[in-house]
């Protein structure tokens, strides 16, 4: 008869090697998204999965691009209101001769934002 703590322990080693398996799925999908970059105009793809658009703030500063996604949720329980709050911050450099105005930024519907300008710059960054 297994004891709760080997049965715990299986549990944390399963939990464990699944999310392994899914960063490595991500970083595939984000590698292939670079992959498809010809341009060079792509600064930065970073991923806020977990966050919805709106939660997304982006700001470009002292040669800096700055990414903060937030979200609160607040609810009920018997014990009255509670929150959950998560948030991620994310920064990357600015290649030389990349000026702050000319950097765009979308929310693409698979949770990745795409950091770019309008011309072509070298090199291409990647941040996770």
């Amino acid at each position: 008869m297994k004891t709760y703590e080997e049965i715990w322990e299986r549990r944390a080693i399963k939990a464990k090697l699944e999310a392994e398996r899914e960063l490595a799925s991500e970083r595939r999908r984000i590698n292939r998204m670079l992959s498809s970059c010809h341009d060079h105009k792509l600064l930065a793809l970073m991923d806020v999965k977990g966050f919805d658009p709106e939660d997304v703030t982006v700001k470009v500063k002292d040669g800096k691009v700055k990414l903060l996604a937030e979200h609160e949720e607040e609810y009920r329980t018997l014990r009255g209101k509670e929150y959950n709050y998560k948030n991620i911050t994310k920064e990357i450099n600015l290649p030389p001769g990349v000026d702050e105005d000319e950097v765009m930024y979308t929310v693409g519907p698979n949770s990745i934002v795409k950091i770019e300008t309008p011309r072509r710059c070298y090199p291409c960054l990647l941040s996770l």
